[in-house]
């Protein structure tokens, strides 16, 4: 499975501290993460380091290759592949998994400007963050220059993740499955992704919710079990089974109140968090008609425009005809049918080469 994001200056000097971290730095795990600080020791980066600092190390790069970089602050001037290991590799290929991976991205986007390629071993899924700067061609002026509307579209999100599964599935000798339901179309965006597992997240949490509540319900039967006091002050009716029974269920009622509690905060939470993506993923769509819509109409009335110098053009022919003498106007006629007949005779030897 693979993602592909970007991100302006700001937001990728931080997510490179993040990706980069070492076992000192005892980095925090965000919403979507669970970092086990025991292991950031295991991560590596397959990409050369930097020099100075990231925008310094961009403007470097850009001067060099004579790319242009454009002084804005809404620029996005990283690029992010997530690339997660599928399950069908076993642990002794991860290494040549993540190398093949960095070999294909480095390949295709250019290594002069890869920026990191992280290899993640202290979260649940190993991964890489293949982080580079989106260079593409500006046809309109002929130069390269830096913008990721120009090289992470969505025909780009398709076509590198169906490619890079070709080429790992022929280095490995099977399917490796990097084309899952989510991605193997090739059309669904980061928030769209997001608000799908945050809904199984719910699911899940609702899931085991029902069963904890269930299961208080059954302790509180057993907490119904009638005993009656003997003058010793102690009970009788009541096995000694019942009674270990109800020591534990006395101990573990408070303690599954609170883990229902959490996990009603938690369900809410992540009810707020898929809304969020759901609302994201919608005004991306909208946002896509309302482009397309715009484009439209542009082409209309470009065309409306042509039609009414065509129009301006025929009256314009018209009105000097008429000023024009008879003997002028016969001349004129004369070269039309001949500009057409030629025209007639060109088609014709198009498609019969033997006509003269």
């Amino acid at each position: 499975m693979a993602h592909l994001t970007s991100f302006k200056a700001n937001g990728a000097v931080g997510v490179l501290r993040h990706d980069e971290r070492k076992e000192s730095d005892n980095v925090q795990s965000r919403k979507n993460e669970c970092i086990d600080n025991s292991r950031t020791h295991l991560n590596y980066n397959l990409a050369p380091p930097r020099k100075g600092t990231l925008m310094e190390h961009i403007r470097r790069v850009c001067d060099d290759n004579n790319v242009r970089l454009n002084n804005r602050k809404d620029l996005n001037v990283m690029s992010s592949w997530v690339v997660t290991v599928p399950k069908t590799v076993p642990s002794q290929q991860y290494q040549l998994f993540f190398q093949r991976c960095y070999d294909f991205l480095k390949k295709r986007y250019g290594e002069k400007y890869v920026l990191s390629a992280t290899v993640h071993m202290d979260e649940t899924t190993p991964h890489m963050h293949y982080s580079f700067i989106p260079v593409g061609l500006d046809t309109k002026n002929n130069r390269l220059t830096v913008s990721s509307k120009l090289v992470a579209t969505r025909t780009e999100l398709r076509n590198c993740q169906q490619e890079l599964s070709n080429s790992l599935d022929k280095e490995f000798g099977y399917n490796l499955g990097i084309l899952n339901e989510a991605t193997k179309d090739g059309n669904k965006t980061i928030q769209e992704l997001k608000y799908k597992t945050t809904v199984e997240k719910i699911e899940k949490a609702e899931h085991k919710l029902e069963n904890l509540q269930g299961r208080i319900l059954k302790q509180e039967e057993v907490n119904a079990i009638k005993g009656k006091k003997t003058l010793t002050g102690g009970l009788k009716d009541v096995t000694y089974n019942e009674y270990l029974s109800l020591k534990k269920t006395a101990q573990s009622v408070n303690k599954a109140k609170k883990t229902v509690k959490n996990l009603k905060a938690e369900v809410e939470e992540l009810k707020k968090e898929r809304n969020f993506y759901k609302n994201k993923a919608e005004s991306i769509d909208l946002q896509t008609q309302i482009n397309h819509t715009n484009e439209i109409n542009a082409i209309k009335s470009k065309l409306e425009k042509e039609k009414q110098l065509h129009e301006l053009d025929r009256s314009f022919v018209k009105a000097i005809l008429r000023e024009m003498p008879q003997s002028a106007r016969d001349e004129f006629k004369l070269a039309q049918d001949n500009i057409k007949a030629r025209g007639k005779q060109k088609e014709k030897r198009k498609h019969n080469p033997l006509i003269r």
